[in-house]
């Protein structure tokens, strides 16, 4: 086509040449050449129609092609393939989703391949239809084999997703419910002892639903441990009580030690002991102002009279070490000081027993000398 518009240019273009130098014969006019261009137009439409018609059957055949290929190599694998889900086997459920789509997607392609390849039967020639129509054959024949499998690997498929759905609704309803409970159990702890033994007691009576049984153990925990703090308070009450009857009478005993070594002792070892017990009296006093506020009258009285007594004790304690510090520290003033004196006395006697010694020498031998000698002695 190309080359052949190439030469009925020529010609026209010759034409019109050979007219305007009067060359040729008059019958010739210049429409005898106009005619042409429209016949080839009608020539070139024709041809590209054509073109079109040809370039669509092929595009069905690639298609064709392209999709069946696909088709019976999936079907190979779906018989040869181990690892093909089994009836009965058990499966992920994304696995599962995915084998379901991968099965409707494959039916919908078989139904498109065998449209196809019908469709081009029409228009295909003896050889073509001969080919065409073995082809279809067999990938029928393959997927009528493969249907029964495939149909029963559906319904399953369809199943396990109903009964998964099912399983999502039901436990979305437990959760729901857990939830409820949670924000029941959630409830901050009751303050008052009446009140945390009734909480106890509702916790025991709700035992019998099985769902809630984690929830309702760690809530009789709670509880029992709220119960229990009483308990610890009295626990470490006495432990306080205790201690303070042991430091009263280790300030008191002297042992076997220096005056320096226990005031050492009691300025700094046992000052080490009370700051540590310092933060156990801080805790106690602590617990016990709350659970005075969580008790009855009574057992509230009970707990601020037990507070007032360790504090007056701890009180006397410091009191204790304070007067035993000072009465230590008079004493070691007095000691010293009768050291002092000691020294002095010591030192006048040694002199005094130097003279003592010295013999008796008379300037006269008269009874004034005597008496005057008798009283310097004295």
């Amino acid at each position: 086509m190309f080359s052949r518009q190439q030469i009925l240019y020529s010609i026209i273009s010759d034409g019109h040449r050979l007219l305007d130098l009067g060359q040729v014969d008059d019958r010739l006019t210049p429409q005898t050449f106009n005619p042409r261009p429209n016949q080839w137009q009608c020539v070139v439409r024709r041809a590209q129609q054509r073109r079109g018609i040809i370039d669509g059957l092929v595009r069905q055949w690639l298609n064709y092609q392209e999709m069946s290929e696909k088709l019976r190599r999936w079907l190979q694998e779906l018989t040869r393939d181990p690892d093909v889900h089994q009836p009965g086997e058990p499966v992920a459920l994304q696995e599962a989703r995915s084998l379901l789509g991968q099965i409707q997607r494959q039916q919908g392609v078989y139904i498109l391949t065998v449209e196809a390849g019908r469709s081009l039967l029409l228009t295909a020639d003896a050889r073509a239809e001969s080919t065409l129509q073995t082809e279809l054959m067999e990938i029928q024949d393959r997927w009528r084999h493969a249907h029964h499998h495939l149909d029963q690997q559906k319904r399953e498929l369809h199943g396990l997703l109903k009964n998964w759905e099912r399983c999502e609704k039901g436990i979305d309803v437990s959760l729901e419910k857990l939830r409820g409970f949670k924000r029941k159990l959630s409830v901050p702890l009751p303050e008052h002892h009446e009140e945390l033994h009734s909480e106890q007691i509702r916790c025991k009576v709700r035992n019998y639903l099985p769902l809630f049984s984690q929830f309702l153990s760690l809530r009789r925990q709670q509880v029992s441990e709220k119960l229990n703090e009483w308990a610890i308070f009295n626990e470490k009450n006495k432990e306080l009580c205790e201690w303070l009857t042991q430091m009263e009478s280790k300030v008191s005993q002297n042992g076997d030690i220096s005056i320096e070594e226990m005031i050492e002792k009691l300025r700094k070892d046992y000052q080490e002991e009370i700051s540590v017990a310092q933060e156990n009296k801080q805790q106690l006093q602590t617990m016990g102002e709350r659970l005075a506020r969580a008790s009855q009258d009574s057992k509230a009285a009970e707990i601020q009279h037990k507070l007032t007594k360790v504090s007056e004790r701890w009180q006397h304690l410091l009191d204790l070490i304070a007067a035993r510090v000072k009465k230590l520290r008079e004493t070691l003033v007095a000691v010293q000081q009768l050291d002092k004196n000691m020294s002095s006395l010591r030192s006048w006697l040694s002199n005094i027993e130097t003279e003592l010694s010295r013999p008796i020498v008379y300037e006269t031998c008269n009874k004034l000398e005597i008496q005057r000698k008798l009283n310097q002695q004295q």
